[in-house]
């Protein structure tokens, strides 16, 4: 016996409330970890949203550019500043012609 499931691709809608659950668990790890203020725009879920759009590979492209873009980027900013005795005081991420720019401050 078999059973057919249909496959629907998730929506836009749907794709946004998944890198919002994301960003807002890195959020929790850094102002845990660090205490200092992580904040993201609307432009950085829009971008990620679009760039899971066009490869059609869904939600499991989400996880794929935060864990590769995102989280190496902020990792290396806090590195060297332990390496250089710099402390961070907050995290801004926004996007930008389709690329994501951060802000350490």
């Amino acid at each position: 016996r078999l059973v057919a499931i249909p496959y629907y691709p998730l929506s836009n809608d749907m794709l946004g409330q998944i890198v919002r659950l994301q960003l807002n668990r890195i959020k929790k790890r850094i102002e845990e970890r660090y205490k200092i203020p992580f904040e993201y725009d609307d432009s950085v879920v829009e971008l990620v949203v679009s760039r899971c759009t066009e490869s059609e590979s869904g939600g499991r492209m989400i996880d794929a550019i935060l864990t590769n873009s995102m989280l190496p980027e902020i990792s290396r900013k806090f590195l060297r500043g332990v390496v250089n005795r710099e402390r961070t005081e907050r995290v801004d991420i926004r996007a930008e012609e389709s690329a994501l720019v951060y802000s350490f401050l």
